[in-house]
């Protein structure tokens, strides 16, 4: 996978936290594109991401608000999650 479509997925990603008023919370742009690579370099393939918030009903503290890129080696699957806040 080039760099280019790290560049895509990134976008992508940036315009459906946009759309859900979303940002990423205590990392930078630039840290998740590097994590990316590192695993590509490494033969990691990226078969998707997903944006996920989950709420917990009984302590609204306690909100799961992540996004999940499943990646693939192999016969190893693995996921690197990032955490979002509210914009």
């Amino acid at each position: 996978m080039a760099i280019m479509e790290i560049n895509f997925i990134i976008t992508e990603l940036l315009k459906i936290l946009k759309q859900a008023h979303f940002k990423l919370a205590g990392v930078k742009l630039d840290r998740v594109k590097a994590i990316l690579e590192n695993h590509i370099s490494a033969g990691y393939t990226i078969s998707g991401f997903s944006v996920f918030r989950k709420a917990n009903l009984i302590n609204r503290c306690q909100d799961d608000r992540h996004v999940k890129f499943n990646i693939q080696k192999d016969n190893e699957d693995k996921c690197i999650e990032i955490s979002i806040e509210e914009v």
